[in-house]
């Protein structure tokens, strides 16, 4: 499964649509690969897959896909787009998956995710924008940390657990909506962030301590 691994002169990489499954850290730390199309065949994308993968630029990630592993597109640090097909299956954006991808601007959340895993944006340090969709339900820890270029933000109502530092130090979030629904907020969620108008909710009864300090 790791064959590619390390191969840091892999410039493009041509899956055969007979491929069901991208094995643990297949493509690893191939540091110059550009190009990668991931067939409709792909049902399962395994951990790690692509962490270190310097040179991916973009990526689409079929509706074929229903299992997802942990740090698949970690440390991508030229990813500037990274997108899930409409139809989409996924109800997780599994931990770390995006972490420390440093040119991503902007991000769409797909309609069937609830949950968005412990460090699946961290240090995503260009992300300006994030749509996140009526549905979802968890943000973990840490989950936008370290965002430095993030504002705008809108959480969903449907949102019943907001964890904690997972909007921390978002020194660029100037505004915030909370939408009606939302009703506890885990202490420590936006600290050292740079809020200046924040619309809160009638349904919100349980806010956790030093949460915009």
């Amino acid at each position: 499964g790791r064959m590619l691994r390390n191969c840091t002169t892999l410039t493009s990489v041509t899956i055969s649509n007979q491929v069901t499954v991208l094995p643990l850290e297949a493509l690893r730390n191939c540091q110059h690969l550009d190009n990668v199309v991931i067939p409709s065949s792909v049902t399962e994308i395994r951990n790690n897959v692509f962490v270190d993968c310097k040179g991916l630029t973009s990526i689409v990630i079929p509706n074929s896909v229903t299992t997802m592993g942990t740090s698949v597109f970690t440390s991508c640090t030229s990813l500037a787009t990274a997108t899930f097909e409409t139809g989409c299956q996924l109800t997780t954006i599994p931990d770390n998956t995006l972490k420390g991808c440093t040119a991503l601007t902007a991000f769409t959340v797909p309609a069937s995710v609830t949950t968005l895993g412990t460090y699946a944006f961290y240090y995503c340090t260009l992300l300006a924008s994030v749509s996140l969709p009526q549905g979802l339900t968890t943000i973990n820890n840490y989950a936008f940390c370290n965002c430095f270029s993030l504002n705008n933000v809108v959480l969903p109502g449907t949102l019943t657990s907001i964890k904690e530092w997972s909007f921390s130090n978002c020194t660029a979030m100037e505004n915030l909506t909370i939408e009606e629904g939302v009703t506890s907020i885990d202490r420590f969620v936006f600290q050292y962030s740079g809020m200046r108008n924040v619309v809160l909710p009638s349904t919100l009864s349980i806010i956790g301590i030093q949460l915009f300090n």
